[in-house]
């Protein structure tokens, strides 16, 4: 852990993509600066609380968030309460120091802490700088959603390749014919995002995602994957599938417990898949996105 003294100038800033956050240099005027050191100095009178505008937030990704922590030289309070909110405002953490992060992180849901699943749902034009992008009509799961984007949205210069359960559909970027790039070998893609659910009867949970891997022979047409998967209703479990690439950059397979579906983006350096599996008392759905490179 990292305690910012009161002579530091720095900003704690996290994304949600961050396995932790990180040290960021506070640049103010040199004007602003004499000001602020000055109240600083005077020991006499309490130091105001400074907070993030709450508009000039909204702005941003709802992913990301930027928070004064500590930092007395530049006039915010030694006990600065900061809360991570989701994208509906609601707050799933909060902390009081830089030395509370990891017990902040623990308040999050399971499925959050991993570093694959975002707390908040992805700002539209972070999903849409990747080929790759999952798209949902209506609500799809609601607040649990993180990853995916409203379908006409996704849809903007893309096509539809995979869907799943008619809900989910992966576009990506088809240009001229739908040929995969020749010449790839094999390939191993590492997890950049995922989210997963558990459904029974009566409810519906956020799945802990925690590693996974993806392996394509473009050679052999042939695909393999696992995924490592945790909740409490059923603990920890390795989801594992394996079938056949096909013309288009297509792939998927099925048996009697589990299905899959995917595509990877043309030029080989994006894959996305969903996928399906039951369980004694309810089911397991899941988006995933993949990078190329191990």
């Amino acid at each position: 852990a990292v305690e910012l003294t009161a002579d530091s100038l720095q900003l704690i800033e996290f994304d949600s993509n961050m396995v932790l956050p990180r040290l960021v240099p506070l640049v103010v005027s040199e004007e602003s600066t004499e000001q602020l050191q000055g109240a600083a100095s005077n020991t006499g009178a309490p130091q105001p609380i400074v907070e993030a505008s709450g508009d000039e937030e909204d702005k941003k990704s709802t992913s990301k968030e930027v928070v004064l922590e500590s930092v007395t030289s530049v006039g915010v309070a030694d006990e600065v309460v900061s809360d991570i909110k989701n994208a509906g405002g609601e707050v799933v953490a909060s902390y009081a120091t830089v030395t509370d992060w990891d017990a902040a992180i623990e308040t999050l849901s399971p499925a959050y802490q991993t570093g694959y699943t975002p707390f908040a749902q992805i700002d539209i034009n972070e999903a849409k700088q990747r080929q790759l992008v999952w798209g949902r009509y209506g609500d799809g799961k609601g607040d649990l959603e993180r990853i995916t984007l409203p379908h006409d949205v996704a849809g903007q210069g893309r096509e539809i390749t995979v869907g799943s359960n008619f809900e989910y559909y992966l576009f990506r970027p088809e240009p001229g014919e739908k040929q995969v790039a020749r010449g790839l070998g094999t390939i191993g893609f590492t997890l950049n995002s995922a989210q997963a659910f558990y459904s029974n009867e009566t409810d519906i949970f956020a799945v802990a995602v925690s590693g996974g891997g993806l392996t394509i022979d473009f050679q052999e047409s042939q695909f393999s994957t696992y995924l490592n998967l945790n909740h409490f209703s059923f603990g920890d479990l390795n989801f594992q599938a394996s079938g056949r690439l096909y013309d288009g950059g297509y792939f998927h397979s099925r048996n009697d417990s589990q299905r899959i579906a995917g595509a990877v983006s043309l030029d080989g350096q994006e894959a996305g898949y969903f996928f399906n599996l039951l369980q004694s008392q309810g089911t397991i759905n899941g988006l995933t996105l993949w990078n190329a490179g191990q």
